[in-house]
């Protein structure tokens, strides 16, 4: 009677009950329906002898880990975790699945090389935002693409977080425009091999120096642009008539600019000039198209 005595005693002052239900274990009850008081050595859940899961610390900071390494699974493919915040991950291996079965409307992928020669790389570090981890020491000289740039040009590899009313950008979505433009581009070094005749290399440079002679139009810089951008462009002198024509990407003419520059020249596009979009231009030059570009405008 008095060795059960004691181990209620023993019990009671280990397991506490509120006055809301809440539970305390080697504690008081908090605001928490369970609020575990841990030793130095953390919670162990025992599920057998090579499968137990910790609840510990680790350089001060809680970790939850397996009491063996490789052995755990955070979720299965019947129940799987929908989101996940975490701000660094080390990993040996990244899989996605990538099956045919669990896809449809399967299409190619078009103008790959003209979408990445848009995008713009980046070197920053990260601002302290509200909500967000405090940065530390290496979030300092970071690389990376501007979600709202790159939702200008490739839309379907940027997602926005309500809950922060963060955007972020899937780059391993990127990889598939890698490849295509990558494919894109040699298909354009075979057809100049082919226009040249496989010249050699001082043969061909040569035969460029002497190419003057003809109307070239440039990639607007800077490009994407928010206020302003120039068009360079290459129209010899003895041209009668050169206009630069902006369309939208439904084809129609947004914008006409008489060109009376010859040889090097620019113009200027203002950005309150057209909205917020994608745009292609041409240089005409005595009724002939000399060459298409693309630009983007942003917010």
């Amino acid at each position: 009677m008095l060795h059960f005595f004691l181990s209620s005693l023993s019990l009671h002052a280990q397991f506490k009950v509120g006055s809301t239900g809440n539970i305390g274990i080697k504690g008081s009850p908090s605001v928490y329906s369970l609020d575990i008081k841990a030793t130095s050595y953390g919670i162990k859940l025992d599920f057998s002898s090579s499968k137990d899961l910790l609840f510990d610390s680790y350089y001060e900071h809680p970790v939850i880990m397996p009491a063996n390494s490789n052995y755990g699974y955070l979720g299965k493919s019947s129940s799987y975790f929908y989101y996940s915040y975490i701000t660094h991950m080390r990993t040996y291996d990244l899989v996605q699945y990538s099956d045919e079965k669990i896809k449809k409307n399967i299409k190619t992928l078009n103008s790959s090389l003209e979408k990445l020669l848009l995008l713009k790389g980046y070197k920053y570090d990260l601002a302290d935002y509200p909500g967000m981890p405090t940065p530390g020491e290496g979030d300092t000289a970071k690389v990376g693409l501007l979600a709202q740039e790159v939702m200008q040009i490739i839309p379907e590899v940027v997602e926005l977080d309500t809950a922060s009313n963060l955007y972020g950008i899937e780059y391993t979505a990127l990889i598939p425009y890698l490849i295509e433009a990558i494919k894109e581009q040699q298909q354009q070094i075979e057809q100049l091999k082919n226009k040249v005749g496989f010249k050699s290399s001082n043969a061909l440079v040569e035969g460029l120096e002497e190419q003057n002679t003809t109307a070239s139009l440039s990639q607007n810089q800077p490009n994407p642009f928010n206020q302003e951008t120039q068009i360079s462009f290459y129209i010899p002198q003895d041209v009668q008539t050169a206009n630069l024509y902006v369309y939208d990407l439904t084809g129609k003419q947004i914008k006409s600019i008489n060109v009376v520059q010859r040889e090097y020249g620019s113009v200027t596009i203002y950005a309150n000039e057209l909205n917020a979009g994608m745009y292609k231009y041409a240089l005409v030059v005595n009724g002939s198209i000399v060459g298409t570009e693309t630009m983007v405008l942003t917010d």
